[in-house]
């Protein structure tokens, strides 16, 4: 189960932005805003990250659920009329 995961480059993507943004959200709450800037940049690129990687594993969680394996018999049936050679 887990190396089908990995296949997939979106779950791996998902994953690493995941585990970056929660570092950069975590470093944003603990500092605080800084002496003479407006905003935290860590909690706003960290939040960003963070949508980015929900979307990435959502889209990656999707591809798995929606797409029906097709059954073997059916899968060499269909290779092997793609390869058969036809008359003209």
């Amino acid at each position: 189960m887990f190396l089908k995961l990995v296949e997939d480059l979106r779950f791996v993507i998902g994953s690493l932005f995941g585990i970056i943004s929660v570092l950069l959200l975590g470093v944003g709450f603990v500092d605080g805003i800084p002496a003479g800037a407006d905003m935290n940049l860590n909690l706003m690129a960290g939040s960003v990250m963070f949508v980015f990687a929900a979307v990435m594993l959502g889209l990656s969680w999707a591809a798995r659920h929606d797409v029906p394996e097709a059954p073997e018999e059916h899968h060499h049936a269909a290779a092997a009329k793609a390869a058969a050679p036809t008359r003209t």
